[in-house]
């Protein structure tokens, strides 16, 4: 029932109501889109529906300590990219599982947002990275 469309990477059409928008994501500015815009974005289906579900206060949260890797990566970098703190914040905290698989990309992901004890879990495996 929003009033806001956006068109996943893989052809998906999601309604978001714009002035919950606003409120979940500094990026999203009151009046963004024309009501028959459907702005396209480079996020698939399933990271977007996980995203929007964070504009609604009344949805229950989806439980992100079940995803893959490379889902929750999607996730935490289109939360950083359209600016939403609290998914960020809950996707950093379950990147500790993932440490030892993927150093590389967690230090990235720690290193920008300042995580220390994500920084601190990683700092072992991240030791063996090669410069190059």
């Amino acid at each position: 029932n929003g009033n806001v469309s956006f068109r996943s990477s893989d052809g998906i059409l999601f309604r978001v109501d714009q002035w919950h928008l606003v409120f979940a994501s500094t990026v999203f500015p009151p009046l963004c889109c024309l009501p028959d815009e459907v702005v396209e974005l480079t996020e698939s289906s399933e990271t977007l529906e996980i995203l929007f579900t964070f504009v609604y206060p009344n949805l229950p949260i989806p439980d992100i300590g079940l995803l893959p890797f490379d889902a929750l990566k999607s996730l935490f970098l289109a939360a950083d990219k359209y600016a939403f703190n609290a998914v960020i914040e809950i996707s950093l905290s379950h990147l500790h599982k993932y440490v030892q698989a993927h150093p590389f990309e967690i230090l990235t992901m720690a290193g920008r947002y300042n995580t220390k004890s994500l920084l601190t879990a990683v700092a072992p495996y991240a030791v063996s990275i090669s410069p190059e």
